[in-house]
């Protein structure tokens, strides 16, 4: 698996993409307001992931920052009040936007797989897997030839 520990979750908000952690969206309106951007150019953005998403980004944080903290305070701080969040059965039935798994093995060698990838559930709830590359190589340069 992609993280050698125990415990080791993991948590996907669902309708949410990569750039949906950070605050682009509201960037656009400050830099649209300061005269920045165009109008054209903020409704692109705001007409674009991340921003056109069905779940808003204030949620998308909110809810990494709860699942985030959880972990903190039950495995750094031992504090008891926060393991119920860290359950699949949690997400499960009282998060609509969360898919919580607690998958990792005490070792990559552990469910068969090639110690160069890590295999991964691809939905909550279900057995289907994926398999991705731990290292994936770097990519090469862009080689600008000026003419």
């Amino acid at each position: 698996m992609a993280i050698a520990g125990h415990p080791s979750y993991r948590a996907d908000v669902r309708e949410a993409v990569h750039g949906s952690f950070n605050n682009s969206c509201a960037a656009a309106r400050v830099l649209r307001s300061k005269g920045i951007i165009s109008a054209a150019q903020l409704n692109n953005t705001l007409s674009s992931p991340p921003c056109a998403l069905v779940l808003a980004q204030p949620d998308v944080n909110r809810l990494a920052a709860k699942y985030a903290i959880a972990v903190l305070k039950t495995h750094l701080a031992g504090e008891t009040g926060y393991q119920h969040i860290l359950t699949p059965g949690w997400a499960l039935t009282s998060e609509q936007h969360i898919e919580f798994f607690v998958t990792e093995p005490e070792n990559a060698t552990a469910l068969g797989e090639d110690p160069a990838g890590f295999k991964y559930f691809l939905h909550q709830p279900g057995s289907l897997t994926g398999q991705a590359v731990k290292d994936p190589p770097k990519p090469r340069p862009v080689e600008v030839i000026e003419g």
